[in-house]
């Protein structure tokens, strides 16, 4: 990790005259979320539809086209580790897709 972006050694072609493929990153990630439980005593979140803990797993991949551009793709999946209310109905996970094109100047 580091502040750096990564270079492509070839980059992609984007005339299609080249063999440049960019440069491909996997990623997983687990984090997790505690909420105090004085968040809900002093009534500032209601404890029928908010959390007090969240799990979370993300898969991704990452493609540098090259060293301005950037393709990612995730999956994350959050566990509330109960039922939680939300419109229509209830669920205790929640699961997306997530997609970005970055293009830094």
């Amino acid at each position: 990790t580091s502040f750096r972006t990564v270079v492509p050694d070839k980059p992609f072609d984007f005339d299609g005259g080249g063999t440049g493929g960019g440069a491909w990153e996997l990623a997983l990630r687990y984090s997790q979320v505690k909420t105090d439980g004085d968040t809900f005593a002093a009534g500032l979140a209601d404890p029928a539809v908010s959390a007090q803990k969240a799990t979370a797993l993300t898969f991704g991949v990452n493609w540098y086209l090259t060293r301005q551009s950037k393709l990612m793709l995730n999956y994350e999946e959050t566990d509330f580790g109960r039922p939680l209310r939300f419109t229509p109905g209830t669920r205790q996970r929640e699961r997306a897709f997530l997609t970005r094109l970055q293009v830094q100047f």
